[in-house]
């Protein structure tokens, strides 16, 4: 997994827990306590039994995020999946987001996640479900009314 990472996007570093602020950890602390280590996920998303990762960091100045599918069984290469493309930041406002995993089951009325899934979270501003489905990565937004 992390040889298909260093190939994709060199230099890339998981944001280090030391650098979100402290109402960051306050706030996942009391709200959300499977967001640790913050800026990494592990989860079966494709359901095949097998960890995978999910990442939030820098590579080279820009802001990128990222899920790594692990090997299947039978020797198929690890795959690398980007949340969105890598993009300029300003490092003072990224540590305001994070991820948490989400577990299988019904998010909404009209949605249920039918594997793992990751929860980016934008502190005090919104949050998005990203999972695969058959082999896609998808986004899951419930709107607020």
């Amino acid at each position: 997994m992390g040889q298909v990472l260093f190939d994709s996007l060199p230099g890339f570093i998981p944001f280090a827990p030391t650098t979100y602020p402290a109402k960051i950890h306050n706030w996942v602390a009391l709200s959300d306590t499977a967001a640790k280590p913050l800026s990494v996920v592990i989860g079966d998303f494709d359901a095949d039994s097998i960890p995978d990762a999910a990442m939030i960091g820098d590579s080279r100045d820009s802001l990128a995020m990222v899920m790594v599918i692990s090997n299947k069984k039978g020797g198929a290469k690890p795959r690398l999946l980007l949340f969105f493309r890598p993009q300029a930041y300003n490092p003072a406002y990224a540590h305001y987001d994070y991820l948490s995993p989400k577990k299988p089951g019904r998010l909404s009325p009209d949605f249920v996640l039918r594997a793992d899934g990751v929860e980016y979270v934008v502190y005090d501003k919104t949050s998005s479900v990203y999972y695969l489905d058959n082999g896609v990565l998808r986004k899951f937004t419930e709107s607020e009314e």
